[in-house]
């Protein structure tokens, strides 16, 4: 606009500039080494608060739960005789129930 309309600029102002690349996407896998040098450091008493982060992310990793589904998780959303987690709104807009192991429960 500010080349063709206004006449402020004579060139685009970004046209050396080098794009960068795009960088490959991480894909990591939790290992059993990689939580126990966790569970070393942070500790599993949950009345500390790396405790309750270590033991949150434990959740996570059993439910494949996102972060913003864990914390808004109360009382009312779970069935127990059924072992689920009910997630009334994802963050792609729909509802979902997440069955629950023995670890996660």
């Amino acid at each position: 606009m500010a080349i063709k309309e206004w006449g402020m600029v004579k060139e685009n102002p970004m046209s050396n500039v080098k794009r960068l690349r795009e960088s490959a996407a991480l894909d990591r896998l939790v290992t059993p080494h990689w939580l126990e040098a966790l569970a070393i450091s942070a500790g599993g008493d949950p009345k500390l608060k790396t405790g309750r982060a270590f033991h949150a992310f434990l959740f996570a990793v059993e439910t494949a739960m996102r972060a913003g589904e864990i914390v808004a998780l109360t009382r009312d959303k779970f069935d127990t005789k059924k072992r689920v987690a009910h997630l009334p709104m994802t963050k792609n807009g729909t509802s979902r129930d997440v069955q629950l192991s023995g670890e996660s429960c």
